[in-house]
């Protein structure tokens, strides 16, 4: 029979081994302390000479000694920087049509995990890192879930607790159940490639021979959840791992003018025959009598979360979501104004009605216009340039400062794309060119926006209107289009403030710490020695990528040196 390897790599690159001897040790010098502890006087317990010494590491890893010094921060001691982000992050991957973001979250972590380890010891390139199979990672933990159901029976709304299905998990199960999921959990992204849908093969990978010949094992030596602010940032800089983050999501309500004219989003909509509810007290709904109450997802495509109870915005709570916590940035203020927030990796695409940016730019490393040269994000209506007539978008002067800015010039009527469907009148016509001309406050979150039609110069001003949801009416032309760099982008902006609000309305957010450890077999350039029997290394080979990144010298991205 196969020994156990008890062979590990530690955060601070040491080795660390244990057998029988050194636990029947260990478990002598606990039990004698644990009498020693429980023989003392009461006095002595109550009022300890160093206060500090009642606290030990419990059966979570979890170090009340350290808690009790961050409690009781000496005067002099240094608090945490003003931002601070983990380098080595791996790129965003996208959960595309299932409820797995808990997968994604958990495939950062231990993606983030395995490149600082090798990078530490030299066995990767800074820009090197293994991409590990989320789908993989989702089968394992599901799987488990039969066998420990009362692990799984713990997120509202969950349901792999069924062991049929990803949709819904917790991040913090990749602890509990770690026994059932050491040597399966962690693949080769190659090994057991992501299914897009949820289906019944949610727990299935395509070849199941595979799974005996991939090298990766891990144990996680300990969890600890965070569940306020300072101590998340603390723990970032202190421990330098990526976390888990899980929080109440939200839909966020407003309400569009019921007038008997056409709407993009309702067609010509009549008040006596709407339900209505009443407007927003703001001066451009004074005479407007009925409002349709309408609802959004609760972030941006500038990619910034929001939700929870706040004196302007009505928030319904959608569901969960969990990301990677990989930094935070108390300086940035967000393009609604919030200052100070956290800055997560999240699993959805950029596209139409989504957006996102690199870690540099949330951490103010880069300009707006470097940033968009990365991450376009080109249906996001704060990425169209505008312009005032068609003789002057038409204008070499115009063509060239959108360039310049990287930005879009020439949109196309895409109408038929979401708002105007059967019975309703069109906007425009699709494949119609345009140009974006200005956005006016309305009032109640909505804006009006004015195009310039590219065959006569007519103007088209659309009606009071969420201001992203222009991207369901239009897009830039294909000679215009530009995806954002996966490498780069793909993360997020969760300000500060929206904590707290979703932190009053419903549970508080949290993030957990997982202390992920590697057996030293796990690494394809590690010294050979170490390589576990019978696996197939050509598999970590084969999915060891390389991450492009920018860097700017100046606001310029096209000027790098003195010419």
């Amino acid at each position: 029979m196969a020994s156990l390897r008890t062979d590990y790599l530690s955060l601070d690159g040491g080795r660390r081994s244990l057998n029988a001897l050194s636990l029947v040790a260990f478990v002598s010098c606990a039990v004698s302390i644990a009498c020693s502890i429980y023989t003392s006087s009461a006095v002595a317990t109550l009022a300890p000479a160093n206060p500090s010494a009642l606290y030990s590491e419990d059966r979570h890893g979890r170090d009340w000694e350290e808690e009790f010094r961050y409690m009781y921060r000496p005067s002099g001691e240094a608090a945490p920087p003003r931002k601070f982000a983990l380098p080595l992050i791996t790129p965003m991957q996208n959960q595309k049509e299932r409820g797995s973001c808990w997968v994604f979250s958990i495939a950062g972590v231990l993606e983030h995990s395995y490149r600082k380890f090798a990078v530490d010891n030299g066995w990767f390139d800074p820009d090197e890192y293994l991409r590990l199979s989320e789908q993989g990672i989702g089968a394992a933990i599901v799987r488990a879930c039969r066998k420990l159901p009362e692990v799984c029976k713990t997120g509202d709304g969950d349901s792999a607790y069924t062991g049929n299905s990803t949709e819904g998990g917790e991040p913090e199960w990749l602890y509990y159940m770690q026994r059932y999921i050491s040597d399966t959990v962690a693949l080769p992204w190659s090994v057991c490639p992501y299914n897009p849908k949820h289906s019944i093969n949610d727990t299935v990978c395509a070849d199941e021979k595979l799974l005996e010949a991939s090298p990766l094992s891990l144990r996680v030596a300990s969890l600890h959840t965070y569940y306020e602010l300072s101590e998340m940032k603390e723990a970032l800089v202190k421990h330098g791992r990526a976390m888990g983050f899980s929080f109440a999501f939200f839909n966020r309500a407003y309400r569009l003018p019921c007038t008997g004219e056409m709407h993009p989003l309702l067609g010509r909509c009549d008040p006596d025959k709407a339900q209505c509810v009443p407007c927003p007290l703001e001066p451009n709904f004074e005479n407007v009598e009925c409002c349709v109450q309408m609802s959004r997802t609760g972030s941006s495509m500038h990619g910034e979360f929001y939700g929870g109870r706040t004196p302007d915005s009505d928030y319904s709570q959608e569901g969960g979501h969990a990301v990677l916590l990989v930094g935070y940035n108390d300086n940035y203020v967000s393009p609604t104004g919030m200052v100070g927030g956290l800055i997560v990796k999240n699993s959805w695409k950029d596209g139409v009605g989504a957006g996102s940016h690199t870690i540099d730019y949330l951490m103010q490393r880069h300009s707006p216009i470097a940033e968009r040269k990365v991450c376009p994000n080109v249906h996001l209506p704060d990425s169209w340039y505008p312009c005032g007539s068609l003789h002057e978008c038409s204008s070499e002067k115009v063509r060239i400062s959108a360039k310049a800015m990287h930005k879009v010039l020439r949109l196309e009527c895409n109408n038929g794309f979401g708002f105007a469907g059967e019975g309703k009148e069109k906007i425009c016509d699709d494949g119609d060119e345009y140009f974006f001309k200005n956005v006016t406050k309305f009032g109640g979150g909505l804006s009006v926006s004015c195009f310039i039609a590219a065959r006569d110069g007519a103007d088209l001003c659309l009606p009071p209107m969420w201001y992203e949801d222009l991207t369901l009416l239009f897009s830039p032309v294909e000679g215009e289009k530009r995806e954002n760099d996966a490498d780069q982008c793909g993360f997020y902006f969760f300000p500060y403030e929206s904590f707290r609000s979703i932190a009053a309305t419903q549970d508080t957010p949290w993030a957990t710490d997982l202390d992920v450890h590697w057996d030293l077999g796990s690494f394809a350039n590690a010294p050979r020695h170490y390589r576990r029997h019978g696996k197939d290394y050509s598999l970590l080979e084969k999915d060891t990528l390389r991450q492009r990144r920018d860097d700017f010298a100046g606001p310029f991205p096209r000027l790098v040196r003195p010419l």
